[in-house]
């Protein structure tokens, strides 16, 4: 139970190795190999930037994060492509003003029939402006995103990055 202790919380034994490591080893920052102190070049990928451990984790850190915040960036881009499918894909009641998602064939505030109308781009445009000002400012970045497909699996890496940090955290 201690060896577990000093793991997780760094103390005794392993906060010792870990001083240890920190004087006698550097890492190659892109491919994490581990030379003595002294190395100029990575033995393994040739990269000339190698950095004490402590320096690779915060340098992990931040690659992390930078990841975490592109895959929340495409994270929403999905979102504002597909609620412009969604909006696109119901029918619209130029009377009152309002789109009916569910397709409707009356409008559910006035009645008037609206068959197949569909919410112009001016419309939609300005609803996902609303909802998602980051994403889509402007009337060309909505021209963009109008005819893309989601980008799959963002989520899932979002969600496994998101995991992965939380358990970092607990570690340290």
């Amino acid at each position: 139970m201690n060896v577990l202790f000093d793991v997780l919380f760094g103390s005794g034994a392993a906060a010792n190795q870990k001083l240890k490591r920190e004087k006698t080893v550097v890492l190659c920052a892109r491919c994490a190999a581990e030379h003595p102190v002294g190395a100029k070049f990575c033995g393994k990928c040739g990269h000339a930037s190698l950095v004490a451990p402590s320096d690779y984790e915060q340098l992990q850190k931040v690659r992390r994060d930078q990841e975490m915040d592109e895959l929340m960036r495409r994270q929403r881009r999905n979102l504002a492509i597909k609620r412009i499918q969604k909006l696109a894909a119901g029918t619209y009641c130029a009377n009152c003003d309002l789109c009916s998602e569910s397709g409707a064939q009356f409008c559910t505030q006035c009645g008037a029939n609206i068959g197949d109308r569909k919410m112009p781009d001016e419309k939609i445009f300005a609803q996902v402006r609303r909802e998602l000002p980051e994403v889509c400012p402007d009337w060309e970045t909505y021209l963009a995103i109008k005819d893309a497909s989601p980008e799959p699996g963002v989520a899932a890496k979002w969600l496994g990055l998101g995991v992965a940090k939380a358990v970092d955290r607990l570690i340290r």
